[in-house]
């Protein structure tokens, strides 16, 4: 819902409050069940602060949203791929989520890897397997040619 609607809202129902709600809907562009429910909000609102009118910003603007995560900022991107490349160590490389969750850096998993995308540090493939000695790393090669790449 838009301002501009809450304002005539708040308008149609100062000039007269005895209008009915699919009236004033119907003014703003809206659904009557959207609009009753602004103006439940703005009444709310308008209990907590008295001296308010109902154009004041303190009625008319919504909290921030809580069910979304912030995006997340660039200097929060630089510091993720700092502490990424940082962390980066042969097989004991930490999750980028993991090092996000670990410097308080807000999104899930999926949200910071598209921002290691944009920094241009993927995710980690592990090519190698120094932990296989000898003959079992020369049949893990021969298997690895014969699989299709899914990576």
């Amino acid at each position: 819902m838009t301002l501009a609607q809450k304002d005539v809202i708040a308008v149609l129902k100062e000039l007269d409050p005895n209008i009915s709600m699919p009236k004033v809907a119907d003014l703003a562009g809206i659904k009557p069940k959207t609009a009753d429910r602004a103006y439940q909000i703005m009444n709310r609102k308008r209990a907590q602060h008295p001296d308010a009118h109902y154009l004041y910003p303190i009625i008319l603007n919504d909290a921030k949203r809580t069910g979304r995560l912030p995006v997340i900022s660039e200097e929060q991107k630089e510091t993720l791929a700092a502490h990424a490349v940082e962390h980066h160590n042969g097989n004991h490389k930490v999750e980028f989520h993991d090092l996000a969750k670990k410097y308080s850096i807000p999104g899930c998993r999926t949200t910071v890897d598209k921002a290691m995308r944009e920094k241009g540090i993927g995710r980690y493939k592990m090519r190698e397997k120094p932990f296989l000695s000898g003959n079992r790393r020369n049949v893990s090669l021969r298997k690895r040619s014969y699989t299709k790449n899914l990576g």
